[in-house]
């Protein structure tokens, strides 16, 4: 089964692959000679005799490789986070610049949005991107796939150019935790039937949530309206807590039913 293309997963794939070696032109490939060879053909200036000793290479067999681009394709294309196989897929085949093209959002750093995860950012000129990497917290930190000589590592937002969300993963919000004080003080109302205000709301969520129900054995409409349907759920409520039963949400019974 494929990894669902999420930005969460996305961020959660990069994070796994910090280390992997970088050879240009490869997307989660595993180094061995015959790779070595072919790329070697392909993209002649970036390997050895015109870049790095061969033992650089050849030391890196036996490890999934990757460059820049190659780390958001090595995620689309593999099948699953554990042996992390990539099958290639001409369609999504792009360089940082077609990446950035392809963009369904985007803009320059200094307009990053408050949810980072699994945003791409770019280096490079307003008309071309060089040079590409995955931001993988909220708090800015990007794995990147560097250069040969760094492999693939971390990095912060704020030493790069560009953003973008590509149109090829699934952007989901993440819940932000909101403080939640240890005591608060809230003032009460004794609630009769009649009365009309959020706190009879209040009440009938309760006794929904509670299971005590209407004379119909339905649930309450929380409509914070106190009429004979929420009087009759009320009652039956402080019979079974031994409360005085007068269909009034006095203070003993707020005490009870809050707690």
């Amino acid at each position: 089964m494929a990894i669902e293309r999420t930005n969460k997963n996305l961020a959660t794939f990069c994070k796994q692959v910090i280390g992997a070696p970088y050879w240009f032109g490869t997307f989660g490939n595993k180094a061995d000679r015959s790779l070595y060879n072919s790329k070697k053909a392909q993209y002649p200036s970036y390997y050895p005799p015109k870049s790095w000793a061969e033992a650089s290479f050849t030391d890196d067999f036996g490890k999934r490789v990757t460059d820049c681009a190659g780390l958001l394709k090595w995620f689309l294309w593999s099948n699953n986070m554990t042996d992390k196989s990539p099958t290639y897929k001409a369609s999504e085949d792009y360089g940082a610049d077609g990446f950035w093209g392809q963009c369904s959002e985007k803009g320059s750093i200094s307009s990053l949005p408050k949810d980072k995860i699994g945003i791409i950012v770019f280096n490079g000129t307003a008309s071309k991107k060089t040079h590409m990497g995955v931001i993988v917290d909220n708090d800015g930190t990007v794995v990147e796939a560097k250069g040969h000589a760094y492999g693939t590592i971390t990095s912060k937002a704020s030493s790069w150019g560009y953003w973008g969300k590509s149109k090829f993963i699934k952007y989901e919000s993440t819940p932000v935790p909101v403080p939640v004080p240890s005591t608060c003080t809230v003032e009460l109302s004794v609630l009769v039937k009649g009365s009309r205000s959020g706190q009879v709301q209040t009440i009938q969520m309760l006794l929904n949530e509670i299971g005590f129900k209407d004379q119909d054995g339905k649930r309450l409409v929380t409509d914070g309206v106190f009429g004979d349907r929420t009087e009759y759920a009320l009652m039956n409520y402080q019979k079974a807590r031994n409360l005085s039963v007068s269909g009034i949400c006095d203070f003993e019974t707020w005490n009870r039913i809050l707690k």
